[in-house]
């Protein structure tokens, strides 16, 4: 039996620290659904910046795959068509073709009232609580042999005028699916956060099977030999209530996914048509369209994004990859 905690400013260097744990162990005997694993049990880890959500990585710049699944959840979607456009594996997952059963959207946003909405309000009115969990893994996923989530809980806390989060998983894939779940878990915090007025705070993940596959054990290793990366965090999400601009930023996924031109904003702030912005890239670059992915870099307000475009532009001009951005110190790390 293992406990890891550890405590780091990105999530690269999150990750490069788990992934370098992991490397260094041998497979397991266990052999999971998908295949032999090297695993640490009871992992927690620590993002103490969760605006610092995306990996810089030449080879792992997940942006787009990250952006449509947190639109999906926000979305309270469990529909296959959706998240495959993005993340193709998924279509692994379900039993139908149609649907995903283990979604976390419906279970999050779904509903009236929603479990967010109700932790929302009880936060509002009593920011002491210890009640504001939203819980995914039910009792019925128990009988559930495909898509059983792997997280099962997630509890806000306001502390010190900040929303904290803790997310509790089952199980977790160190190399493919920790920076998707850091990413839309930190999003799903921002807009809590942003709701009631305050600030985010820090973002703990507990996770009780954390595993590297042997067949990831390659890609790994050459994220590892990347190096270290630079400390770039998204913008703070602006002001106010978000869920109107998202539901915006819906409407324009919807449209730009199923290859419908609009051409006025559907976005107020720079914050939310940069990740419009984004999603067009990202369908320009499934289209191999060069001309359309150079408008949008040019039409990005946040430079920070300009590497995941420049990254399309390079893989569809089947040019080099850029040298790692390995300029700044890793971040330092508490390890008990």
């Amino acid at each position: 039996m293992e406990f890891v905690r550890t405590r780091f400013d990105t999530l690269d260097d999150l990750q490069h620290h788990v992934l370098a744990a992991l490397l260094k162990k041998k497979a397991t005997a266990l052999t999971a659904s998908r295949g032999a694993t090297r695993e640490l049990q009871g992992a927690l880890l620590e993002l103490t910046n969760p605006r610092a959500r995306l990996s810089r990585s030449r080879t792992r710049g997940t942006i787009f795959s990250c952006l449509g699944e947190a639109l999906w959840y926000f979305a309270a979607s469990d529909k296959l068509d959706f998240i495959s456009y993005y993340i193709a594996d998924y279509r692994e997952e379900s039993s139908d073709g149609v649907v995903i059963k283990g979604a976390y959207g419906p279970r999050i946003f779904g509903g009236e009232p929603s479990q967010f909405a109700t932790i929302l309000r009880l936060l509002a009115t009593r920011d002491s609580s210890r009640r504001a969990v939203i819980q995914i893994f039910e009792h019925k996923d128990l009988e559930n042999q495909k898509e059983v989530p792997c997280t099962t809980s997630l509890q806000f806390f306001v502390r010190a005028s900040r929303v904290d989060l803790i997310a509790v998983m089952r199980s977790n894939d160190a190399y493919k699916g920790l920076p998707h779940d850091i990413f839309s878990f930190t999003m799903i915090q921002e807009v809590l956060a942003r709701s009631l007025g305050l600030e985010i705070g820090t973002y703990r993940h507990f996770v009780g099977s954390l595993h590297l596959y042997e067949n990831d054990v390659t890609e790994a290793q050459a994220y590892i030999s990347e190096g270290l990366q630079q400390r770039i965090s998204m913008p703070p999400m602006p002001s106010g209530d978000p869920m109107p601009a998202i539901r915006s930023v819906l409407d324009a996924e919807r449209m730009i996914r199923s290859g419908i031109k609009f051409k006025t904003p559907l976005a107020k702030t720079p914050y939310w048509r940069d990740i419009i912005t984004l999603l067009r890239a990202y369908k320009y670059s499934r289209t191999k369209n060069h001309s359309g992915l150079a408008r949008m870099r040019l039409a990005l307000k946040n430079s920070a994004y300009n590497h995941y475009i420049d990254t399309r532009i390079r893989k569809l001009a089947k040019a080099p990859p850029l040298p790692t951005q390995s300029t700044l110190p890793f971040a330092s790390s508490n390890t008990d």
